[in-house]
């Protein structure tokens, strides 16, 4: 499924990467682009969010999705640490609260590997 527009609130996140080995086994572009999708879409589209996921998890993915961040209003990302390496984006986010609190939240998303990375946690 492809996802043309990128509902991103705020500035761009800042964007720092695990130094690699050798070639990376996860295309980073890729990673950044579909963490960034799935942040922007996990509070008001779940079943958005859970076509960037797995097949393995993909059916419950939007349960999860509802679980984990269901008491949200907006996710905003604000730096995400990348490590191509191991299919890994560790993303510090802004998350606010249906009630308007906000809170800084730390995600760890996982990818599966290869050229087209999914994510194999929803959950966070």
């Amino acid at each position: 499924t492809t996802h043309p527009r990128v509902p991103v609130a705020g500035t761009p996140p800042t964007i720092t990467t695990v130094t690699s080995v050798g070639d990376p086994v996860a295309d980073p572009t890729k990673l950044i682009k579909r963490t960034r999708t799935f942040f922007a879409e996990v509070t008001s589209n779940a079943k958005a969010a859970a076509d960037l996921t797995t097949g393995t998890v993909h059916d419950d993915a939007v349960a999860l999705i509802h679980r984990r961040y269901g008491d949200l209003s907006a996710i905003q990302v604000q730096r995400i640490s990348l490590d191509p390496d191991n299919g890994l984006t560790v993303c510090v986010v802004r998350a606010t609260g249906k009630d308007g609190r906000t809170h800084i939240r730390r995600i760890t998303l996982r990818f599966s590997l290869g050229g087209d990375p999914k994510i194999v946690n929803p959950g966070g």
